[in-house]
């Protein structure tokens, strides 16, 4: 029998050790790879993520019907991670991580016979909705629900005991990179970015009546008026340290209990559409060593996502036509746009320049000029502009017009406050049928405005010229991207008791009135009626009065009576001019009126030297001058584009206009200046009125004056007053305006996915960086 030999222990060992080896030359490179292999898989799931949300969002933002404005803290998120001392905890505010797009609206707003909406799919009455439902309603318009995007922790809220109402607040867990936190084995708890759809207000029934209410699940109404108070908190999804939620041992506050009730009903609506576990949102600024840059004991951290309207910088809005077809008017070339247009809509962080054009600094007779009609130059570089732009007041954020010299100003924060511009769109918002603080009548909103500024900045009571030479107020309209820089004339006055609806100025009447009040009158005497209760609508022929007194007197005010004064005295006034062509029956409404009795926005004597009528904005009511069963009573005129102007016709200059070469004439006019007027000289208000802004022509026949009553039931009853409403403007063609914004109409969304492979030898995130914009399409102009 044969015998074997066994190894020998050395052997034994000589085989592990080149087994292992081989073990190890095998098996490395083949872990390796399965590393690799999880490394790419987590860099394409990634890159899949970002690009697969990137294009959920742009199809989301180009489909709602509006963007809410995002900038400042209505677009920032605030989120508590480990301090430097990573026994505290540190409140941090992440700017653009929260955007909401309002989706148009749904659905019929039918409802049944108890008050709640119709389902569209049963066609009976749903208590449980709250908004209505089915197809969206075409043209596209804003509806009650919004999707909000925003960054959160995954586990803002800890329900300890299973009862489904939060004890403790949760805290932020990286255990993978070890850098505002030391690695760990628990659980990750990172932030991540959720989509969420919510109504602020919803349909329910409160006191036994159905309405719309602030919907109290996730917002407050502390102040009871009806809208959310938080719904632009940054804070809305994180609770407060100290306030709300003690970190260092988990206990909550009574006001942190409500508000954990409310996260957890976000939470219930909430859907996380990056990953609940290894996708970080946040990541902390690192320096060139490695490590965390901290602000004392907070953590300076980067956003992984930003949601920021597209910046616009200088923008030069583009002014719209003055006047259209059909429309014409002399000398309309001098009328500037009312109306200023940007590309985009739905403005943020607003800033404006407008350089206006330049007044001269003397005016000449014509024909050396130059003249009040002219055209103005272009602003010259050097010259005092206009800048718009928003400042604290108090702590709120007020946004004004200011006159800036870059000669005597350091920059443009400086500035002379000329106009408040949140002031007057306060006071314009307000409806018009009730009062203001619903203690007095609504006030003058041009004016007010005008004041507010002025008792900050004095311009008004130093009647500095310069300024007063360069006022141009404009109000920006950032949900349309426009700027209106035309006015209603309700707007100007002093007395606020006037109702709104009579502050159409009354800019004629029936009789000549007091030296106080400057309204005109049609020209029938202080006594309208004869003995036969007849009215006596004198013309020049029978006018009684007419051979004494001068023109100006207070008996010549009204407008028939002026007229014949005039007619009467003209070859002594006026020897060389015919009087056919220059003795016209009319209105100067720089000398009009407010309702109030306050001085006129065109009134040169305010010293505001640029203000004209807007062109077409005009409206005039007067006494019916064709012969008839409707004579004397109340019809609207129409603007004649030529003269002369027949009845129930009106001629108006819009702006100033060029003059005759009065030395040729034999006349003699004082330098004309803008910020000046008087109307008891001849050539001022008689000769150049018909050329001046505001000049409104009558029906000027000889025989046919405005009628002062209308027959009715056998009598006659007065009327005799010519109602005069307008717009105003200062802008003129040659004015330039700039603007810059930031547009929530185009939205530029940034996404970074970090994700964490949880790969031992591979412990840096594999991370993929995608951007998109996308246009609000159905965005409501």
């Amino acid at each position: 029998m044969k015998k074997f030999r066994g190894f020998t222990l050395i052997e034994l060992i000589t085989v592990i050790a080149i087994t292992a080896i081989l073990l190890t030359i095998i098996a490395v490179p083949i872990i390796q790879g399965f590393n690799l292999t999880r490394a790419a898989q987590g860099f394409a799931d990634a890159q899949d993520r970002a690009r697969t949300l990137i294009r959920r969002l742009e199809a989301e933002i180009g489909n709602g019907a509006a963007v809410r404005d995002n900038g400042g803290e209505r677009g920032a998120v605030d989120v508590v991670v480990p301090g430097q001392n990573l026994n505290t905890f540190e409140l941090v505010r992440l700017p653009f991580t929260k955007i909401d797009i309002v989706s148009p609206a749904q659905g019929d707003p039918v409802r049944g016979p108890s008050g709640a909406f119709i389902n569209p799919d049963t066609g009976k009455e749903d208590p449980t909705l709250v908004t209505p439902k089915g197809q969206y309603n075409l043209p596209a318009r804003a509806g009650s629900s919004i999707t909000r995007y925003f960054v959160g922790l995954r586990e803002p809220v800890v329900d300890v005991d299973g009862d489904g109402v939060p004890e403790r607040p949760g805290t932020y867990n990286n255990p993978y990179d070890g850098l505002l936190l030391e690695r760990n084995s628990r659980q990750d708890n990172l932030f991540v970015l959720y989509r969420v759809e919510f109504q602020p207000k919803v349909w329910r029934r409160v006191n036994n009546d159905l309405r719309f209410v602030v919907n109290t699940d996730l917002f407050l109404d502390a102040d009871n008026d009806g809208e959310p108070d938080d719904l632009d908190d940054p804070a809305f999804f994180t609770l407060l340290p100290g306030a709300e939620a003690d970190y260092q041992t988990g206990a909550l506050t009574q006001q942190g209990l409500a508000k954990a009730a409310r996260i957890k009903n976000w939470l219930r609506r909430a859907v996380v559409v990056t990953e609940t576990s290894r996708y970080d949102m946040i990541a902390p600024a690192l320096a060139s060593a490695g490590k965390v840059v901290y602000d004392n004991n907070r953590p300076r951290l980067v956003p992984l996502v930003r949601f920021q309207p597209v910046r616009v910088t200088s923008e030069p809005a583009v002014g719209q036509l003055t006047a259209r077809t059909g429309e014409e008017a002399f000398n309309i070339e001098k009328a500037g746009p009312d109306v200023y247009t940007t590309q985009y809509g739905s403005w943020s962080n607003l800033f404006m320049r407008l350089w206006p054009s330049v007044l001269p600094g003397q005016y000449n007779p014509p024909p050396t000029g130059p003249t009040a009609g002219d055209v103005r130059l272009r602003w010259d570089s050097g010259d005092p502009y206009l800048v718009a732009r928003t400042w604290k007041d108090s702590g709120r954020e007020r946004f004004s017009i200011f006159g800036y010299d870059r000669n005597t100003m350091a920059s443009e924060d400086e500035g002379i406050e000329l106009f408040d511009v949140t002031r007057y769109v306060q006071i314009a918002a307000l409806p018009k049928s009730l009062g203001f603080n619903n203690s007095f009548n609504r006030p003058y909103a041009f004016t007010q405005a005008i004041l507010d500024a002025d008792q900050r900045s004095g311009w008004l009571a130093a009647r500095n010229p310069d300024w007063r030479r360069l006022f141009v107020p404009v109000v920006p309209e950032p949900r349309s991207g426009k700027v209106t820089a035309s006015f209603p004339i309700q707007e100007v006055g002093s007395d606020p008791t006037v109702p709104y609806n009579l502050r159409v100025p009354t800019y004629a009447q029936e009789s000549a009135q007091s030296a106080g009040d400057p309204s005109l009158g049609t020209g029938v005497r202080v006594s309208p009626f004869n003995d036969n209760g007849a009215p006596q609508d004198f013309t020049p022929n029978n006018d009684p009065d007419v051979n004494t007194g001068n023109w100006n007197d207070e008996v010549f005010r009204p407008v028939n009576r002026r007229f014949n004064k005039l007619w009467h005295d003209w070859p002594t006034l006026a020897p060389g001019l015919d009087r056919t062509q220059y003795v016209k029956r009319y209105i100067d409404l720089r000398l009009a009126s407010q309702a109030d009795g306050s001085a006129g926005p065109l009134d040169p004597r305010t010293g505001l030297a640029r203000a004209f009528v807007t062109p077409g904005s005009e409206e005039v009511v007067g006494p019916d001058q064709r012969p008839g069963p409707n004579y004397g009573r109340y019809v609207r005129y129409q603007r004649s584009a030529t003269r002369p102007v027949g009845p129930n016709q009106y001629y108006v200059n819009y702006t100033d206009q060029p003059e005759p070469d009065w030395q040729r004439a034999g006349i003699t006019v004082p330098p004309y200046d803008p910020l000046s007027y008087d109307p008891d000289d001849f050539v001022q208000a008689v000769l150049q009125a018909p050329y001046r802004a505001g000049y409104l022509e009558l029906n000027s026949r000889f025989g046919e004056p405005v009628p002062s009553a209308f027959r009715d039931n056998g009598g006659f009853v007065p009327t005799g007053n010519i109602y005069v409403s307008y717009r105003f403007q200062y802008t003129e063609p040659n004015d330039v305006l700039a603007v810059d914004y930031d547009s929530s109409q185009v939205l530029e969304v940034t996404l970074t996915i970090k994700n964490y492979p949880q790969v031992q030898n591979i412990p840096n995130p594999q991370t993929i960086t995608v951007r998109g914009s996308s246009e609000v399409r159905n965005f409501i102009r």
